[in-house]
């Protein structure tokens, strides 16, 4: 198999090639990397592909030190492109194309996914009459570098932690919400309206569903944290923040923050994912507030 080697770095990027789990070619001082597959040695694909690909029904002979090609090496190396062009290697691909993804083309694939995701939800309860008018929420996020893009239908939320404030990204499409906008009832009094489940947009419901796009800008520190309301109908804002800076770890957060919504009642399926975001590019500097752009 090729064991595609390393992160993010022209010195270890490249190729290990074993066979009969023996290493035959790259090693941890000089990988083998032919242009074929990563452009020249200073294109952004040469530092980014990385990974591993088993390839079967080629068969090469090798020697101590290395493999005997003869005229063998570019038709496996056109097996492997095929291989990494495959769609179950999406990651890869994105990460070779992610300077060529656009703001306008990120929208649009957030568009076209939820779309998509509406219209099979729609197509199963008609011929399932059982579902008849069933529906759900997304929020998702796409994080490349320092920015991360939401996409977000219904009145589950996306929010940016730091140890200076507390940011809703996303709004809901909620009745309350409206309430709110309209001045008619305050935050405080949306938690515990008897109308705050009645949903104003949502994934399933009608044929057509235009989502919220945002593009968030990401500071060193900041924490990204995307839920639904089983968590947020449970527990305030301002205790979520709490729970979230006293740990150091996504997978223990998300576990704090679903056993403090379990003990406060877990009325609702709670789903949490976190992300942190600990780099900087060199030489930027943290802003005084993270930038939030919608669509």
């Amino acid at each position: 198999f090729a064991a595609i080697r390393q992160k993010a770095s022209t010195t270890r990027a490249g190729f290990a090639l074993f066979r009969r789990k023996r290493l035959i070619q790259g090693s941890a001082d000089e990988g083998y990397r032919p242009e074929y597959i990563f452009g020249k040695p200073n294109s952004f694909i040469f530092q980014r592909v990385f990974g591993e690909i088993h390839l079967d029904g080629f068969e090469v002979s090798h020697t101590k030190d290395g493999f005997q090609w003869d005229e063998n090496e570019q038709p496996f190396l056109e097996l492997l492109k095929e291989e990494l062009s495959a769609e179950e290697m999406t990651r890869l691909l994105l990460k070779k194309n992610r300077r060529e993804l656009s703001y306008t083309n990120i929208v649009t694939f957030f568009q076209e996914s939820i779309k998509k995701a509406n219209k099979e939800i729609v197509d199963y309860a008609k011929r399932n009459r059982q579902c008849e008018g069933m529906g759900t929420t997304i929020t998702a996020a796409l994080v490349l570098g320092s920015t991360a893009y939401i996409g977000h239908v219904g009145d589950s939320r996306a929010y940016i932690f730091n140890e200076r404030e507390v940011i809703q990204v996303t709004k809901d499409h909620s009745l309350v919400q409206e309430m709110v906008d309209d001045g008619k009832i305050t935050d405080d009094d949306a938690r515990t309206h008897p109308q705050k489940n009645i949903i104003t947009k949502t994934v399933g419901m009608y044929r057509d569903v235009e989502a919220d796009i945002i593009r968030v800008r990401l500071d060193e520190g900041d924490i990204l944290l995307v839920c639904c309301d089983g968590l947020t109908d449970m527990v305030p804002d301002e205790e979520i923040h709490a729970i979230v800076m006293q740990h150091k770890d996504p997978q223990t957060i998300c576990d704090a923050l679903v056993d403090e919504a379990n003990a406060r009642g877990g009325f609702d399926n709670i789903s949490v994912i976190v992300g942190m975001y600990d780099g900087l590019s060199e030489g930027s500097t943290v802003r005084e507030r993270t930038e939030i752009k919608r669509r």
